[in-house]
């Protein structure tokens, strides 16, 4: 489910950045996952501790840094590339879970996330590595984006997991955390960088209300897979994504698809599916 949200979201924001600007999506985006506040069972809430209180606050900061940053690089390169760039967290996830968080990783795993890794490289393709033209600095600018991006995203993904390991995992406070953290971020953004652009259509609405409860859906099937699955295994899953949302890109934006990118999506997902197999 998180994979299939996750590609989604990322159309749906692909298409509302023609008329909206990514601060003002990022912003109704924190303001739904705040609202959601009131599901909260706020019994619980003495047996939190400072450390925990601490993590809660860290994955909002990472992972509403991550997202954010990602919908900029829409702005820059195809949402393909952006995809299997920032989203398929299963490689650095899969380092950072093994020397931090003490998750084993075997030899034949380690060799899967090698073969998944190619494969996203093959599906990006993305100019600065293939081309023998000069690059475009706009889609340099967003593999850039889009890897800052995962850096966040994988750190706040650990942050989770290592949240649930203590037992103080909260699935929804952790979204709601980071709509406590995007409501104020992006007001501030947005003082200094773009003004309101208001929805004025009925189709306007829809897809924003589709957007915000995809993003919604993505995050707490994210956050409640990490209760009982490995940091690495669910960023394995979420791999699914990438060729979903490359096929996406070329039949709806009608961005180029490749024979390249096609044996990427298959190393992709034979990888991932190897993986899960492996556990």
């Amino acid at each position: 489910m998180c994979a299939i949200t996750l590609s989604l979201q990322l159309v749906f924001v692909k298409v509302l950045l023609e008329k909206f600007p990514s601060d003002e999506l990022m912003f109704l985006r924190s303001v739904f996952m705040f609202v959601i506040v009131l599901r909260i069972s706020w019994e619980k809430s003495s047996q939190y501790h400072l450390q925990d209180l601490f993590l809660y606050f860290l994955y909002g900061i990472l992972n509403f840094g991550g997202i954010y940053i990602s919908y900029l690089a829409l702005n820059y390169t195809s949402i393909g590339n952006v995809q299997a760039i920032a989203i398929n967290l299963t490689i650095p996830t899969a380092i950072f879970a093994n020397f931090l968080l003490g998750e084993p990783a075997s030899l034949r795993k380690l060799l899967l996330f090698f073969i998944n890794f190619i494969g996203i490289i093959l599906i990006a393709n993305p100019s600065v590595i293939f081309s023998k033209d000069t690059t475009t600095i706009y889609d340099f600018y967003g593999c850039c984006l889009a890897f800052i991006a995962l850096t966040s995203l994988t750190l706040s993904r650990i942050v989770a997991r290592q949240t649930s390991l203590i037992g103080s995992m909260d699935a929804t406070l952790m979204t709601v955390m980071t709509g406590i953290v995007g409501v104020p971020g992006c007001l501030l953004i947005l003082m200094f960088s773009s003004s309101w652009s208001l929805p004025y259509c009925i189709v306007d609405w829809i897809f924003i209300t589709l957007y915000v409860v995809l993003s919604l859906l993505a995050n707490q099937s994210a956050m409640n897979g990490v209760k009982t699955e490995s940091a690495s295994n669910i960023s394995a899953l979420t791999s699914l994504s990438v060729p979903l949302t490359y096929t996406v890109g070329f039949f709806y934006f009608g961005e180029n698809l490749k024979f390249i990118g096609l044996f990427g999506a298959t190393l992709v997902l034979g990888s991932t599916f190897a993986s899960v197999l492996d556990t």
